[in-house]
């Protein structure tokens, strides 16, 4: 364990903030090494865990990506939160949710064409106070940006 690591964990949890991004951050790298569920923020870490173009991309910026599941669902999201990794060994991403009072339904149906229309497999947030998701990667086919800019 690093110096660093070992006097996070000697400290009083009654005095540790649980919502330092240094000492957490610190915590999940050790945690990544032990082989042990973690959660990852840093961008250049999560990208040693999921080396794809979409998570340098979605991390790093705020726009309107799609998902598209295993299901044929296609979610859609502003931003790659985190990568985390679960008690067995697979690897999830926490997302901010693209929030559905952000465009009327006219709009969506022009970007989303059939999968809006026709089939309902659209998924968003439903509003910005409640934009968070985690999503099992095994579960992605395949990530893009929605619109252009």
């Amino acid at each position: 364990m690093t110096e660093e690591a070992s006097k996070i964990n000697q400290e009083d949890p009654s005095e540790k903030d649980p919502f330092s991004m240094v000492e957490n951050e610190a915590s999940q790298i050790e945690h990544l090494y032990e082989g042990a569920p973690c959660c990852i923020y840093d961008v250049d870490i999560a990208l040693s865990l999921l080396p794809v173009w979409f998570i340098d991309r979605m991390m790093t910026d705020i726009w309107e990506f799609g998902l598209l599941l295993t299901t044929g669902q296609m979610i859609i999201i502003e931003s790659i939160n985190a990568v985390s990794i679960d008690v067995n060994q697979e690897l999830w991403i926490e997302v901010s949710l693209q929030s559905e009072n952000l465009f009327d339904d006219d709009d969506a149906q022009h970007f989303y064409g059939h999968l809006y229309t026709e089939n309902k497999k659209i998924i968003r947030g439903t509003d910005s106070q409640r934009s968070k998701a985690n999503i099992k990667v095994s579960h992605i086919v395949a990530a893009f940006d929605v619109r252009s800019s």
